[in-house]
């Protein structure tokens, strides 16, 4: 299902800094979509939601990838997500 609501891209995959800074690969069920408007601009995240995105996301099930990480000891099943690349350097 979620190949076909994302073209064949069923990961969200985004960089993040984990312990001592070190740059991991975060891994979720993707559950929006890459629709654009006649623009090229994504449209909201409203708009982009999939129906498996959204039973995904009620449910939690968008999160199970990221036990791979908690596995590889790139992040722990406690506490924050880790945030994005272009706030390490503010923190």
């Amino acid at each position: 299902m979620l190949l076909i609501a994302n073209n064949g891209k069923p990961f969200f995959i985004n960089k993040r800094p984990g312990k001592n800074e070190r740059i991991f690969r975060l891994i979720k069920f993707k559950t929006i979509n890459d629709k654009v408007d006649i623009n090229g601009f994504l449209l909201p995240d409203k708009k982009r939601l999939t129906k498996v995105g959204k039973f995904l996301r009620k449910t939690s099930i968008d999160e199970l990838p990221r036990l791979a990480n908690v596995l590889k000891e790139d992040m722990s099943i406690v506490g924050s997500r880790p945030v994005t690349e272009l706030y390490l350097n503010m923190l």
